[in-house]
């Protein structure tokens, strides 16, 4: 005849679980890192826009962020691999005509081809944390 179960052996069972569960979720890749900075465009800072991060050359991960305040984050659970990159920055801006604020007029892309689809704008993951500034 079985024993039935005592109620600390179940809270170990449970207690178990939950820890190799979590465990099992940990990112287990190649190292990640946290890349941050400001970036201006015409002397100004930011107020809206993104920032993507292109591998060259290796088969390291994509990474971008949104651009707010001048600043941008992208978080080392989120971030590029370590290597080289190129780099895509979109400015955003209310059209010059644009009508009184609280309308749907919509936002325009402003900074030019040569720093987003045709970027040839390349830096260098080379730590877990890196402060990387972009001045359009």
């Amino acid at each position: 005849m079985s024993t039935p179960f005592q109620p600390a052996s179940i809270l170990l069972i449970v207690a178990l679980t939950t820890l190799l569960g979590c465990s099992a979720a940990k990112y287990d890749g190649p190292p990640r890192a946290e890349v941050s900075g400001s970036v201006t465009f015409k002397g100004a800072p930011v107020e809206q826009g993104s920032i993507n991060l292109t591998p060259i050359d290796h088969d390291g991960r994509q990474a971008s962020a949104s651009i707010e305040g001048g600043k941008y984050l992208i978080p080392e659970e989120q971030g590029p691999n370590l290597g080289k990159y190129r780099v895509e920055l979109y400015v955003f801006q209310p059209p010059k005509n644009a009508p009184p604020e609280g309308s749907d007029a919509g936002m325009a892309q402003v900074a030019g081809p040569e720093f987003n689809k045709n970027s040839k704008v390349e830096f260098d993951v080379d730590s877990g944390k890196v402060t990387k500034d972009f001045s359009l």
